[in-house]
């Protein structure tokens, strides 16, 4: 997810430094600026995807991409207001509020990747004390039982 997170930021900083006070110094490179800019829907996708592979539970997922969904407009609501009218046509604060919270997202990617690797660890540590016959039982009756990814130690967490 990084990869597709990298080119807005980049995105957003060539839209500052091409277009400072909102006079352009370079129309093309404003226009490359704003291809890469589209980079980020590819990230939502993901993020989508991140949340339909590492979580388990129907209850659980359900809620998790909806709480997922509301934080996302949320998102939309509030950035509008870093646009201040003020500041046009440039919107210096905008495009910094945009780098600032995409630069942090990379952290929590980079925290969750951690984590999920954590999880993973975890899991494979509790099946290691089980023999093949147990393992086997056990995963007989997981298979079908809706429970979440915490309370299934055959769950494997994705990057």
């Amino acid at each position: 997810m990084i990869i597709v997170i990298v080119p807005t930021i980049l995105s957003g900083c060539l839209m500052i430094g091409l277009d400072p006070n909102g006079i352009p110094k370079n129309k093309s490179g404003l226009l490359a600026a704003s291809f890469l800019s589209g980079t980020f829907g590819a990230a939502f996708m993901l993020l989508l995807a991140w949340n339909a592979s590492n979580i388990a539970g129907h209850s659980k997922k359900v809620t998790a991409n909806a709480l997922t969904l509301v934080a996302f407009a949320v998102g939309n609501i509030l950035g509008t207001q870093t646009f201040q009218q003020k500041q046009a046509p440039g919107y210096k604060s905008g495009k910094i509020s945009i780098i600032a919270s995409l630069t942090a997202l990379i952290f929590v990617i980079i925290a969750l990747r951690l984590y999920n690797d954590h999880l993973n660890k975890a899991n494979k540590k509790a099946l290691e004390g089980m023999s093949e016959a147990e393992k086997d039982e056990m995963r007989e009756k997981m298979a079908f039982a809706d429970q979440t990814d915490r309370k299934n130690p055959f769950f494997v967490y994705t990057h």
